[in-house]
């Protein structure tokens, strides 16, 4: 592959690894395909183009990893392993630079979701991420200015945690007072139940009474983006939440 492309273009100046393969599910329905697919680009794409490049002299070793890696996501346990695994390839490249083994640094940048990226977001799941969490899909041209920014950081990881600032301020704990007065659990318990058999119900579509507190997630097909969901109708009733 190395000589083809050399044959075409005369050299290899860098790589940007970009690939990649998403299949959300809940950790405990994945099957080994699913997580061998997910795993694939990113861990052994990685490792391959390393190798295959390893005595190129290369000005840069770009790996596209994914705030997943960093924050997490319902359903995607497998992708943020998978983007951790670039994030620390890049420490492991840049040490072997250090001793003359590899050249060209080697970043990997944790990117939120590109409105004109291959990995598209379904409209309403966009919504939801934006709402619950307060992250804006990134545009090209930010993008590129962003990749910019973290090749003049000189360090080999860093996230690009777009229109978040607001909102990690709101989410802060400094300054909350204690909540006064005893309440009865009992209470309180009924109270809850209620107040989450009716956030439930309208998510599901379904009447409250069908809403059973015994019966588990899963018997409602409640999937990662009800629960996505769900965070979002809770926020907008309670305000900000762990």
């Amino acid at each position: 592959l190395t000589a083809a492309i050399k044959t075409r273009f005369k050299g290899i100046n860098g790589i940007i690894h970009s690939a990649g393969v998403i299949r959300d599910s809940y950790i405990l329905k994945k099957t080994p395909a699913e997580i061998e697919a997910v795993l694939a680009p990113k861990v052994y794409g990685t490792v391959n183009l390393d190798e295959a490049t390893r005595e190129e002299n290369l000005d840069f070793f770009v790996m596209f990893s994914s705030l997943t890696a960093v924050l997490g996501n319902v359903g995607q346990s497998d992708y943020a392993y998978a983007n951790s695994f670039m994030d620390g390839y890049a420490e492991l490249r840049e040490r072997l630079r250090a001793k003359q083994e590899r050249s060209g640094i080697a970043i990997s940048i944790g990117w939120p979701y590109w409105e004109e990226g291959g990995m598209s977001i379904p409209a309403e799941e966009r919504a939801i991420l934006h709402g619950g969490t307060g992250l804006k899909g990134i545009s090209a041209p930010e993008g590129i200015k962003a990749r910019e920014n973290a090749f003049r950081l000189g360090i080999p990881h860093c996230i690009v945690n777009y229109d978040r600032r607001e909102k990690l301020k709101k989410t802060g704990t400094i300054g909350a007072k204690p909540l006064a007065g005893a309440v009865d659990p009992a209470v309180l318990s009924e109270k809850a139940g209620g107040f989450l058999k009716k956030v439930f119900a309208e998510i599901l579509k379904l009447p409250e009474s069908r809403i059973n507190s015994e019966t588990s997630f899963e018997r409602y097909g409640i999937d990662s983006i009800l629960i996505k969901m769900f965070n979002v109708k809770i926020e907008n009733e309670l305000g900000p939440i762990p």
